[in-house]
């Protein structure tokens, strides 16, 4: 092969090569991870919640029974299936505000990593996650809103006292202990001695 066609097929090659990788590169550009994900807060969601502001809204990705029972006041309930994992697919509802803050129950939720990682890849501008969730809000004792038709939470104390034991209940003797349970299969008889 003469030297120039060598280099010319050498040289396209290696621009088909490069093409290819930035290609690839480009498309794991598109890939969100945990390390591209900002946080707020407490004192941040607290501001939000106060000013009310109608740029900014706080995205509970929890179960709708878990949000019944109690979310952030002004948090919107907003399951992970509901939220598209195409690029700059976002939800024309979402759009409108500048800010979103999703929380979950505690730093450790990983519906609500999954949540905030899917609002950036779809396109929002700004998403932020309060990694203290639900639990930081309560412990600073902050209100909590509530469905009123939904159960109380499994990890509330019961409202009202124990009643106390009747007396009666404390002189009934304890049953009889069941007989001893008999082998159902008995063991071979010994062979006879031999004559």
């Amino acid at each position: 092969m003469p030297k120039i066609a060598h280099y010319r097929v050498h040289n396209s090659l290696l621009t088909l090569g490069l093409c290819c990788l930035a290609a690839l590169l480009s498309a794991c550009g598109d890939k969100i991870s945990d390390a591209d994900i900002e946080f707020v807060s407490l004192s941040d969601v607290r501001a939000v919640v106060q000013e009310k502001s109608a740029n900014a809204r706080l995205i509970d990705p929890r179960s709708a029974d878990e949000y019944a029972q109690g979310h952030i006041p002004g948090a919107i309930n907003l399951p992970l299936v509901r939220v598209s994992d195409e690029k700059d697919k976002l939800d024309p509802a979402l759009a409108r505000f500048k800010r979103l803050i999703v929380y979950g129950n505690d730093p450790g939720s990983a519906v609500a990593r999954a949540v905030t990682k899917r609002l950036m890849r779809s396109g929002a501008n700004d998403v932020k996650l309060y990694s203290g969730g639900l639990s930081d809000w309560i412990r600073a004792g902050l209100k909590v809103d509530r469905d009123p038709t939904a159960p109380a939470p499994a990890t509330q104390p019961a409202t009202q006292p124990a009643a106390e034991p009747s007396p009666n209940l404390e002189a009934v003797p304890p049953p009889p202990a069941p007989p001893p349970l008999q082998p159902s299969v008995q063991p071979p008889a010994a062979p006879a001695p031999p004559k």
